[in-house]
């Protein structure tokens, strides 16, 4: 098996045009989750300690979950998009915990050279798979 790339999920989230409109039905929903989930399930991952989630990646995962709880699942579903597809990064020492402030270039780096190579990491597979899994209950 291989790993993993951010440009296998882009494809699906682009190729999937009836997540495009406005009215999604559940099933859609659930078929495209369940495209991701197999595509998940083919591929290998490891644990990479560049990944973090803070800043964006934080708030999309809070505001995803606040999306399903006032049943705006577009929103919750563009959240989920940007999170698997995008490029999401902190700009600044406040979007670390104070305890890491210190290393706040190295994480940085580190969090920008995870992004350039663009392979989605075990923890990351782990906060998708939530997050699907959390959508399902709602749908």
């Amino acid at each position: 098996m291989e790993k993993l790339k951010r440009e296998t999920l882009i494809k699906i989230r682009d190729n999937k045009n009836e997540m495009k409109k406005d009215n999604i039905t559940s099933e859609e929903y659930i078929n495209y989750f369940d495209t991701i989930e197999n595509e998940i399930n083919n591929h290998l991952f490891e644990f990479d300690n560049r990944f973090v989630t803070y800043g964006r990646r934080d708030f999309l995962q809070k505001e995803f979950n606040q999306y399903l709880r006032n049943n705006e699942y577009r929103n919750a579903l563009m959240n989920l998009q940007e999170y698997m597809c995008d490029y999401t990064s902190f700009l600044i020492p406040a979007d670390i915990p104070q305890s890491e402030t210190r290393n706040f270039h190295d994480i940085l780096k580190d969090s920008d050279n995870y992004f350039k190579d663009g392979i989605i990491c075990l923890q990351e597979k782990n906060i998708i798979i939530d997050m699907i899994t959390e959508f399902k209950k709602f749908i």
